[in-house]
């Protein structure tokens, strides 16, 4: 997955091919991209090129598109390496690709897992390209993802959410840590005092590490 093979020229598909032994459904994510075939890269969308990525965001559009193929190729080529496919799937409306890719950085090697998942139209094509890795092994430190869904300002919120939402951000623990249903367990109830009347954050539980952080029961907060 998941590029369309007919777009591709004939003697980069012979080579595709030969390497795979057989004939391609689809291009493999990374084979395609390392062509640096553009049209073919954007034909094969269903309509504009859009990929949802871990540290820029949303690309949307030839433009933006074909800047990142650009640059990743140019950084792939200063970063010289492996990429060692792992595992993948394709069927005619959607499709994951993993592999490793194996850098050699100025200081040391970096072993970098990358899944690529791609929603297709029923004709093959694809709507949205996603992509996952983690920045810890490249910059060391874990990157805020931009949210993989677009904003909706006139989405509204029910009662208890709305409620929440505003009393977290307002600052108000107590409020945004009051049980919302009258079923909710003592211990559920007793949970944020616990992390409150801590001597030291975290000390006593690791639920929490904050008074602030006192309605987020699974934070990974420090």
């Amino acid at each position: 997955m998941p590029w369309a093979p007919e777009l591709f020229s004939a003697p980069i598909l012979a080579r595709l091919e030969a390497r795979n032994q057989s004939p391609l459904v689809d291009v493999p994510f990374w084979d395609g991209l390392m062509t640096g075939e553009l049209d073919a890269l954007v034909g094969s969308f269903a309509g504009q090129p859009e990929l949802h990525h871990p540290t820029r965001g949303r690309i949307r559009g030839r433009r933006a598109f074909e800047a990142w193929v650009t640059d990743l190729n140019t950084w792939l080529k200063d970063s010289p390496g492996t990429i060692e496919e792992v595992d993948g799937m394709s069927s005619r409306r959607d499709g994951f690709s993993e592999a490793i890719l194996h850098l050699n950085g100025d200081a040391q090697r970096v072993d970098l897992p990358v899944a690529t998942v791609a929603d297709k139209r029923f004709d093959r094509r694809i709507n949205e390209l996603r992509m996952y890795y983690s920045s810890w092994a490249l910059t060391g430190r874990h990157a805020n993802r931009p949210p993989v869904l677009q904003s909706d300002a006139e989405l509204p919120e029910s009662d208890v959410v709305a409620a929440y939402q505003h009393a977290l951000a307002e600052g108000d623990v107590m409020r945004s840590s009051r049980p919302s249903s009258p079923r909710a367990t003592r211990a559920s109830r007793r949970a944020p005092d616990t992390c409150i009347e801590a001597e030291m954050p975290c000390a006593r539980s690791t639920s929490c590490c904050s008074p602030m952080m006192a309605a987020y029961r699974w934070s990974t907060a420090r």
